[in-house]
């Protein structure tokens, strides 16, 4: 934890990629998948001289509750395998991963020295807590159209 305010961008937060993980029978958590799920939106051309709405200043401790969506890429069908985008019944959880902050380090550099009075600027990812889901595929499911 830093103990500097932290400057989150909140309209900068991106899909990054996920993982799937299977709960096993006996309770064990095994990786099934990364997914690939970027959403990225392109840099921006302009910075304010100061942060303003669109940022979150965090004070040392505080915490920064956002939602949004981010979908589950794959194929929901016993026959393919999970390297292939296949996802069979079960137990899962589901872990979003998020880029806080995609533009290029001169960039950065400039935003943390002109902005450095208000606080540290956080350029690094960020990891969702693992969601758990129960995935069923249903026995006479309608074809894709």
């Amino acid at each position: 934890m830093s103990p500097h305010n932290v400057i989150l961008c909140k309209d900068c937060i991106e899909g990054d990629g996920s993982r799937l993980f299977a709960t096993l029978p006996d309770g064990t958590v095994k990786l099934v998948s990364i997914l690939n799920t970027d959403t990225l939106y392109g840099p921006r051309v302009h910075y304010p001289s100061r942060p303003n709405d669109n940022y979150a200043v965090l004070k040392p401790g505080e915490v920064l509750n956002a939602e949004g969506t981010n979908a589950l890429p794959g194929v929901v069908d016993s026959i393919y395998p999970p390297q292939t985008g296949g996802i069979a019944n079960g137990r899962y959880s589901f872990q979003a991963e998020f880029e806080s902050f995609s533009e290029r380090p001169k960039v950065i550099t400039s935003l943390r020295r002109r902005w450095r009075k208000y606080g540290d600027l956080y350029t690094e990812g960020l990891v969702a807590d693992p969601i758990p889901i129960q995935i069923a595929i249903p026995d006479n499911p309608r074809p894709c159209r």
